[in-house]
């Protein structure tokens, strides 16, 4: 009996079908394997047997808690990503956070002395990304998010979840765009780093220090910088490694640009914390 929901969606009750069916899964793949080791029928186990059987089965899977806690941390993921995104009209900024929402600590992310993120930061990312990118760009992405989501909605009714627009082509070539565009501009990394992580922590803090009075002790610096880049610029890491993908990338840029991408891809993941 193989599990009736392959991949888990949202927060409800088919997140728990999905972990009862698939742990039921295990089960009855165990006690078939101690029936043919036995050479026995398994249909002839009596209840004790059974409930032996399972015992020893509960304590044979060691992957069973890593589903367990898997689960329960993307239903919680899910259930705080849907009360928060249903909160926001912008669907573009909805696609960009969604990269790094694990990180978050106000979302459930690791604490920030552990390398967390402040949601407080946000509006100075997107200051550094429209400092980058460009407004009219911008703007146009923004616009394509909005006709996908019509789409979606239109099609998908009252099954829609946020998951479908992240899941979606269209808006996968909305976030590998922005992401290459950002990538690209990194001709120099220490400098432009440092200038992205000054348009972040000014926004956030007044200065570039990180030292205005009466403001929590956090600040984006360069390790930071580095766990926001390995999570944010993960789409564009698998796209690069992607025939299709890249060759999408390269009808934007020429091979000098596509090799600067990956060097900041290299350079971002050698940095990694």
């Amino acid at each position: 009996m193989a599990p009736r929901i392959s991949k888990p969606r949202g927060w409800d009750a088919g997140r728990c079908q999905f972990i009862a069916e698939t742990y039921l899964d295990w089960f009855l793949e165990y006690v078939d394997g101690e029936a043919r080791r036995k050479d026995t029928d398994a249909g002839g186990h009596r209840l004790e047997d059974l409930r032996d059987l399972a015992e020893r089965f509960r304590k044979s899977q060691r992957s069973a808690q890593a589903l367990f806690q898997n689960s329960f941390f993307s239903c919680s993921q899910a259930r705080l990503n849907s009360a928060w995104k249903d909160d926001r009209g912008d669907h573009l900024l909805r696609l960009l956070v969604e990269q790094i929402f694990p990180l978050l600590v106000e979302e459930g992310g690791p604490e920030l002395e552990r390398g967390g993120l402040s949601r407080k930061m946000l509006p100075g990312l997107f200051k550094a990304i429209i400092e980058i990118v460009g407004t009219r760009t911008l703007e146009d992405c923004d616009r394509k998010c909005v006709t996908i989501v019509e789409r979606l909605r239109d099609g998908l009714g009252d099954d829609f979840e946020w998951d479908d627009f992240f899941d979606d082509a269209e808006a996968r070539q909305v976030l590998i765009r922005i992401l290459a565009d950002l990538a690209h501009s990194f001709d120099d990394y220490a400098r432009s780093r440092e200038g992205f992580i000054g348009v972040v922590n000014k926004d956030y803090l007044g200065s570039e220090d990180g030292e205005r009075p009466g403001v929590p002790e956090w600040r984006f610096d360069e390790n930071r910088f580095a766990t926001f880049a390995r999570y944010f610029f993960v789409p564009l890491v698998e796209a690069m490694a992607s025939g299709e993908e890249r060759a999408g990338i390269a009808s934007r840029f020429d091979d000098a640009a596509l090799d600067q991408i990956e060097n900041f891809l290299e350079r971002a993941a050698e940095e990694t914390p």
